[in-house]
């Protein structure tokens, strides 16, 4: 929970807010959905396990979009 907060944290100040969703009740440990958009694919730093999702918007050919990605060396995402 808090290395996810963080990251939220951080990337409120850092990348564009797209939308984050309200709670319908406070309860402890638990994070709102919420959107952001990162002005490259390098900008995505570590895979993050909760409601967190980042947008990337990219142009050209698939497979160098797809290099990029898979050069992060993340496992799921």
């Amino acid at each position: 929970f808090a290395h996810v907060a963080r990251h939220v944290d951080r990337l409120k100040r850092e990348a564009t807010l797209l939308g984050e969703a309200r709670l319908a009740s406070a309860a402890p440990r638990q994070l709102a959905p919420v959107a952001f958009e990162l002005p490259r694919i390098a900008d995505v730093r570590e895979e993050i396990f909760g409601p967190v999702l980042h947008v990337v918007r990219w142009r050209g050919e698939p497979e160098a979009v797809i290099g990029q990605i898979n050069t992060l060396g993340y496992g799921l995402t």
